[in-house]
């Protein structure tokens, strides 16, 4: 008599037979593996394991790089001072750094001061133009440009630095505010008529701050300026008080 089989009962045993295949075959392949000798079995290794370990690691490195990058928090600029045409030791750079950020009682974890010497006006420009730069300090003749150039508070114009009025007369730098027609008639007769004959007071002078004097190591009659665009208005004031006061 014949036996028939189901589609059900056909489907049921070609997956027990695919079972024991497979049983038969790991086992196979276990044994086939074990009675390698020794550069058998790291031939196998490296062809059937090597490659995905690697790729296991590097997902594991960019994980711990991301990691780095976003969690770990770096602390965010509450004063950034750039000084100009001065040649300061780099250790003594980070000390002065550190004595400013204990003046102003920061936070270190998640704060900090810098401050930067400036290799070129283009990258003075740069730390300008992007509202990087809170206080700039350099000597008063290169200062000159930039000051005629608007560029900083003024004591008349300005509250942020309205305590410049504080300090003596022969602290207070003064400068024009020339415009593009000044410079255009400058180059043409030779001579300085800006249409705007008043001089502003946009930056005081360092020449007797004891501070300075201990950090630079030399240029001569050194102002510091506040920038218009500074995102740290009451901290920069903070620092050019400091500056300026020998008794703190």
């Amino acid at each position: 008599m014949a036996i028939h089989f189901s589609e059900e009962d056909f489907k049921k045993l070609k997956e027990e037979q695919a079972e024991i295949y497979q049983k038969r075959n790991d086992k196979a392949s276990k044994e086939e593996i074990e009675n390698l000798d020794r550069k058998g079995k790291i031939r196998y290794f490296f062809d059937y394991h090597f490659k995905k370990l690697v790729v296991i690691a590097v997902v594991v490195v960019l994980l711990v790089v991301w990691f780095a990058q976003n969690l770990v928090r770096k602390p965010a600029d509450v004063l950034f001072v750039v000084i100009r045409h001065d040649v300061i030791d780099e250790e003594r750079l980070e000390d002065f750094k550190e004595e400013i950020e204990d003046y102003l009682k920061i936070n270190k974890k998640i704060e900090q001061v810098t401050v930067e010497l400036c290799s070129s006006d283009r990258q003075l420009q740069t730390y300008i133009f992007g509202k990087v730069a809170d206080v700039v300090i350099m000597d008063e003749e290169n200062f000159e440009r930039w000051g005629n150039a608007d560029y900083f508070f003024t004591a008349e114009e300005d509250k942020e630095v309205s305590f410049y009025q504080d300090y003596e007369e022969k602290y207070r730098y003064r400068t024009y505010h020339l415009t593009l027609d000044d410079a255009v008639d400058q180059k043409e007769t030779g001579k300085l008529t800006p249409k705007d004959s008043k001089k502003y007071n946009c930056a005081l002078y360092l020449t007797d701050s004891e501070k300075y004097k201990a950090l630079s190591v030399g240029i001569k009659n050194p102002v510091a300026a506040i920038s218009k665009v500074t995102k740290h208005a009451k901290n920069a004031e903070k620092f050019v008080r400091y500056m300026m006061d020998n008794n703190v």
